[in-house]
């Protein structure tokens, strides 16, 4: 062989790595591989570990806000429910108040019905009597008394029965009815 050809054998003897070193070296790759998973599987657990503790603090505190709200809720339910019964009861009073007053109205419209039925038939007496009070007026303008001529009798008796229908009328009060019966 030659000179060259030995170097070449040497220095590849040299550099040539054994079997178990080359098994060494292969074990050494795959500790530091598992090392840098465990290494990433560390950091990602200890950020799984914060994300979940932070979310039990969010989640807590959303419970926490919402049990008061719920007991909020309940407390304005219960306010409300007391509030119906009682506008409850106060409707139930107004109604009967309210058949009360439609009582009394019907009442009184029959009680004004029968005052107008009776107003009704004083205003038609009132108005007879002044009618027969303006003939009267008149029969006494167109004779000076009753007593002179030949029809004095009759019209004296036409007015006097006059008068007393003034009399009869129940409009006429007390005071009234004398005056005209000392006239009569």
């Amino acid at each position: 062989m030659s000179k060259a050809a030995i170097i070449l054998a040497l220095v590849a003897a040299t550099h040539a790595v054994s079997p178990v070193q080359k098994v060494v070296e292969l074990l050494d790759g795959c500790k530091a591989k598992v090392q840098a998973d465990l290494d990433a599987e560390a950091k990602s657990m200890e950020e799984y570990t914060n994300f979940c503790d932070d979310e039990l603090k969010d989640k807590g505190y959303a419970i926490e806000t919402a049990g008061r709200s719920i007991a909020d809720y309940m407390a304005t339910k219960e306010d409300a429910t007391a509030q119906v019964a009682a506008l409850s009861d106060e409707i139930s009073t107004l109604g009967t108040t309210i058949a009360a007053k439609d009582g009394e109205l019907a009442q009184a419209t029959t009680n004004r019905a029968g005052a107008h039925a009776d107003f009704q038939a004083a205003e038609k007496e009132l108005v007879q009597t002044v009618d027969e009070l303006s003939r009267a007026a008149t029969v006494l303008k167109r004779g000076m008394s009753f007593a002179q001529g030949s029809n004095g009798q009759k019209k004296m008796s036409a007015a006097v029965s006059a008068l007393q229908n003034i009399l009869d009328a129940v409009w006429l009060d007390v005071s009234s009815k004398r005056k005209l019966k000392s006239f009569l």
